[in-house]
């Protein structure tokens, strides 16, 4: 079977075994390969130890030496490169306790996750597929490699990547494989917020992000405030793939807290403070006025217009006119912020106002001026003081 993979991955290749030793592609690459996806990182599994790949390539970094990986860059590409290796005891649920150089490709898909995952391809050799994945991809399913308690067992973020592989394939999960999942769910509380985060996002963006309310029943996202599902998942599929907008949607249909949710899961403050801003405006009426509108613009910080996108995508509300407005104020450049009137503190100052009452007096003439955009003008500003 002829898999298409990136130039600069079969470059990878040749140059490691032109070296004299053995390298496959493997993982994500090869099933996107054969699923005609565009693919993604590439991953590289070869006998090669670290420190042979430190000389066979002049730009290496150890990204995970610890495990026998090292990042090679081809082109401009990263590549993972990583030793033939098998997983020792998982005592903390997440890494293994050490790894073991093995000396053949086959035992080092053994330790794999999923069956199309554990695939690995050379151009010379072909295909390797020993857990029948091409199969599990033709039937669209999701399934362990072996034994699913064994494997959940081991590392329990395999649980949340089986929803998101799941979720962005829009594939089933094997029968067994989900039953492992849901009855082993707990131990998600055994991994990192960070991960649990980055997975639960990625399934949220995925085909079906439908797929992780099972796993909501469960009541193994608790911990972050999300215990039930009061809407339809899929409508992510339609709103901005950016951290913000996705939380925000999934707190409003989970009726959960935003902010709450956000801490939890130990996002970035960025994100945190705009999923805030986005379940606010969620929960708020439609404005109808283009004072009401600048007063929005005033307290998003910038992201009003995302907002009025996600209200349409999530509410299915009718923002034509708000957008019309929001546009017609942005192009006059009408003022919503102290710092676009035409006065200063210290003209109010210079007026013999003096302490608080200089920023008491810039608000006030900041809402007027909202009413009526044609009073930001110096002459008339300074007679209102």
């Amino acid at each position: 079977m002829k898999i298409v993979l990136p130039d600069y991955a079969v470059k990878c290749l040749d140059i490691i075994e032109a070296n004299g030793f053995e390298a496959w592609a493997v993982g994500g690459c090869v099933r996107d390969a054969l699923l005609g996806l565009n693919g993604g990182d590439v991953d590289v599994a070869s006998s090669a130890s670290p420190e042979d790949i430190k000389s066979i390539f002049t730009k290496v970094y150890d990204t995970g030496i610890k495990h026998g990986t090292v990042t090679v860059v081809i082109d401009g590409n990263p590549i993972e490169v990583t030793r033939f290796r098998n997983d020792g005891n998982y005592t903390d649920s997440r890494h293994p306790d050490k790894v073991t150089p093995v000396l053949s490709i086959e035992e080092d898909v053994a330790r794999r996750d999923f069956t199309v995952n554990a695939m690995a391809y050379n151009p010379k050799r072909g295909l390797i597929d020993l857990y029948s994945g091409t199969d599990d991809l033709k039937s669209r399913i999701i399934k362990c490699v072996g034994d699913p308690q064994k494997r959940f067992h081991e590392d329990a973020l395999r649980i949340m990547r089986a929803f998101r592989f799941a979720s962005k394939l829009d594939f089933s999960i094997e029968e067994n494989t989900l039953a492992a999942a849901v009855s082993m769910s707990e131990r998600l509380s055994n991994v990192s917020s960070e991960r649990i985060c980055k997975e639960l996002y990625l399934t949220l963006c995925g085909q079906n992000p439908n797929i992780i309310k099972i796993l909501i029943q469960t009541g193994a996202l608790s911990r972050f405030g999300i215990t039930s599902v009061n809407g339809n998942l899929g409508i992510l599929r339609s709103v901005p793939n950016n951290e913000g907008s996705v939380f925000a949607t999934l707190a409003y249909l989970c009726d959960a807290d935003a902010e709450n949710m956000c801490t939890a899961l130990k996002t970035s403050k960025k994100v945190r403070e705009e999923s805030v801003i986005y379940q606010k405006e969620l929960n708020s009426p439609l404005p109808e006025t283009r004072f009401e509108i600048k007063k929005r613009l005033r307290i998003t910080n910038g992201l009003y217009k995302n907002c009025l996108l996600l209200r349409g995508i999530v509410l299915g509300e009718d923002v034509s006119d708000c957008q019309e407005m929001l546009s017609e104020i942005l192009k006059n450049r009408e003022a919503f912020e102290i710092n676009m009137l035409d006065v200063t503190g210290k003209d109010i100052a210079a007026s013999g106002v003096s302490g608080k009452k200089i920023g008491d007096t810039l608000e006030r003439l900041l809402e007027l001026v909202m009413i009526d955009p044609e009073l930001n003008t110096r002459e008339k500003l300074l007679s209102l003081i």
